[in-house]
C-alpha cells in the first residue's frame, strides 16, 4: 500500500541510508550510523549548556561537561 513497514522516519533511512552502504549488511551499518550520531551530539549539548551557563557561573564547565556526559550515556 506505499507506507513503510516500521515506525521510523524516512529522515532515519536517508540519514543512514551511507552506512548500510559502506558496510553492505543493514544491521551493522544502522548500528555503526547510530552510534555515530550519538556520540556526536555531546558537542552541540556542552557548547549550548556552557553558552547558557556562562551568564550565571562565568568560568565554571561542570555542567557543560555533566550535560555532554549524560545526554551520550542516555543515547
Amino acid at each position: 500500500m506505499g507506507y513503510p513497514v516500521s515506525n521510523d522516519p524516512p529522515l532515519a533511512y536517508y540519514l543512514l541510508t551511507p552506512f548500510v552502504a559502506l558496510t553492505g549488511n543493514s544491521f551493522l551499518g544502522i548500528k555503526i550510523g547510530m552510534a555515530l550520531m550519538g556520540s556526536l551530539l555531546a558537542f552541540p549539548a556542552f557548547l549550548l549548556i556552557e553558552c547558557y551557563v556562562n551568564g550565571k557561573n562565568p568560568g565554571s564547565k561542570v555542567p557543560a561537561l555533566l550535560s555532554s556526559f549524560l545526554i551520550t550515556v542516555n543515547i
